[in-house]
């Protein structure tokens, strides 16, 4: 895909890579209406959600499991390994949406 625009275009071409956490497993907001969408449960494609701590992202919405330094060392290499990819596609710009601080 990135050949055939850039055939027509010099427009630089970027990706946001993100975590959704808690407020994950949800319809976009624009098949339901609502800011955040809707709820998807399993049989509709939805799956468990993971976060920094067990807290729903707000009523009606499921409580995710909460992530220990195990699991977000796992999605700190996640997003290392998709900042990986993009670069060998040569994306030019990669926004991070981190999952944590550095300390």
């Amino acid at each position: 895909m990135l050949d055939v625009v850039r055939r027509y275009s010099a427009m630089p071409i970027g990706i946001q890579l993100g975590h959704a956490g808690r407020k994950a497993a949800t319809r976009p907001p624009w098949q339901v209406g609502g800011p955040h969408g809707r709820t998807l449960a399993p049989g509709e494609g939805g799956w468990a959600t993971v976060g920094p701590s067990s807290l729903a992202f707000g009523s009606g919405w499921p409580v995710p499991a909460a992530l220990d330094e195990a699991g977000m060392d796992r999605i700190v290499v996640a997003f290392a390994q998709a900042t990986a990819r993009c670069a060998r596609l040569g994306l030019d710009l990669i926004e991070l949406h981190s999952p944590r601080m550095a300390t």
